[in-house]
């Protein structure tokens, strides 16, 4: 068990280098903080299987580290007190979690999954909750129809392919039912900028690599009638 151990550790440091390793420790620590300082528990990882879900467009559990969130929620410039922020395959509710410690006006989790469960539980019962006006939505994102006065969506890369493709028209048409500023938060953004690569109406303003597997792009909608 021992030797096993110490090959996993070899392994994960040839894999990550010494500052990898340094940084994936140091983001490990940052989570428990938070996760002790919330009374939460969103850590781990959920397969598709045991989410129960048999579309293969879907994406597995997983949370992304409570500093990534926070930087990229604080690049929004708008008055988060008059924001309305929507989290697509909010999972266990992490986004939510810091969100809601952080005085938006209205929040929305949509989750296909059990987990929605788990994400209920940690929002009514964490510490240091601001706002009360917190909505979880057990859907298909697909035909979930966006709120018009969401101007903050969240995406951990819950899904792909066409789900991907019909969410991102859904957003389309919440914005010019209602133009305005829409920001959109998206990590591991890959599949994200292949199903946006016609919509000139949205626009990459952020890009950044935080972590060897980890990155995120910040778009914005153009101003309306200037696209």
């Amino acid at each position: 068990m021992l030797f096993r151990n110490f090959t996993n550790v070899l392994n994960f440091i040839n894999d990550r280098g010494i500052l990898g390793c340094i940084k994936t420790i140091f983001y490990r620590a940052v989570d428990i903080f938070y996760e002790w300082y919330f009374r939460v528990s969103t850590m781990g990882r959920v397969s598709v299987e045991k989410l129960g879900l048999d579309n293969s467009e879907s994406i597995e559990y997983a949370s992304v580290s409570y500093r990534h969130i926070i930087e990229m929620l604080n690049r929004i410039p708008v008055d988060k007190s008059k924001s309305t922020l929507l989290d697509y395959g909010c999972g266990k509710g992490r986004v939510l979690v810091i969100a809601s410690a952080d005085r938006f006006k209205r929040i929305i989790g949509v989750e296909i999954s059990r987990l929605i469960s788990t994400a209920r539980e940690n929002i009514h019962g964490m510490r240091h909750r601001e706002t009360e006006d917190v909505v979880l939505e057990q859907c298909d994102a697909a035909e979930y129809d966006i709120p018009l006065d969401v101007n903050i969506i969240f995406f951990f890369n819950p899904f792909r392919g066409s789900t991907l493709i019909s969410v991102v028209e859904k957003i389309r048409s919440s914005y010019e039912k209602s133009p305005r500023d829409i920001f959109i938060i998206f990590f591991n953004n890959d599949h994200f900028e292949k199903a946006i690569i016609s919509h000139h109406w949205l626009s990459k303003i952020y890009q950044s690599d935080f972590h060897h597997n980890i990155s995120c792009g910040l778009y914005r909608t153009f101003p309306y009638g200037k696209n």
